[in-house]
């Protein structure tokens, strides 16, 4: 998804429904919406989130939706301008609940309108915060409200690679689908 402009609407701006995966969400605005700007939920896994701008949201900018039994894993979330969201409930900027793992915040301009950049709950494991901006400063541990031990403040050396190109031939085959092509980029339309 690129370029997507979702202003006003009475729900969230994008919201990852059961089981989307390997997806790359870029170059969007997602402002002024009733619920979370960004809502990633059960089985939602491989994501690629940049260059974005969050703002005026009733919720959270990110909200990762608490798992019944798998979450949104392996997301990064990188280079997006987040906030001030929470203008209806809520008080940090990006929320990952417990039993997630493998979510990396890079160097986003965070701007909390009130309460802390994110909370990251007990339980989560291999949650990184590297190089982010957050109310004009560089990130410190104390912008982070987080449970345990699973905050990283540093770059992980094995992040798995995302978005489609890392999705297998037989990514789609509970769609019926034995054999998907190889993800190529597409090409822009000449003059653009």
């Amino acid at each position: 998804m690129r370029g997507v402009r979702a202003y006003d609407n009475g729900g969230c701006g994008i919201y990852y429904c059961l089981r989307t995966t390997h997806s790359i969400l870029e170059d969007c605005e997602l402002l002024d919406n009733a619920q979370a700007g960004i809502s990633i939920g059960e089985r939602d896994t491989d994501h690629l989130i940049r260059r974005n701008r969050i703002r005026g949201n009733g919720l959270a900018g990110v909200l990762f939706r608490q798992p019944a039994r798998r979450g949104g894993n392996r997301v990064l979330i990188r280079d997006n301008a987040i906030g001030p969201n929470c203008t209806e409930k809520g008080d940090c900027e990006i929320l990952i609940p417990a039993g997630l793992r493998q979510v990396w915040l890079d160097a986003n301009t965070i701007d909390p309108g009130k309460g802390r950049a994110a909370r990251v709950e007990a339980g989560c494991a291999n949650v990184y915060v590297t190089a982010n901006t957050i109310a004009g400063s560089g990130q410190r541990p104390e912008d982070i409200d987080a449970g345990d031990e699973a905050v990283t403040f540093s770059a992980p050396n094995d992040f798995p690679p995302l978005g489609p190109a890392a999705l297998p031939a037989d990514g789609a085959k509970h769609l019926g689908l034995t054999t998907l092509p190889p993800w190529s980029e597409p090409q822009a339309p000449a003059g653009d």
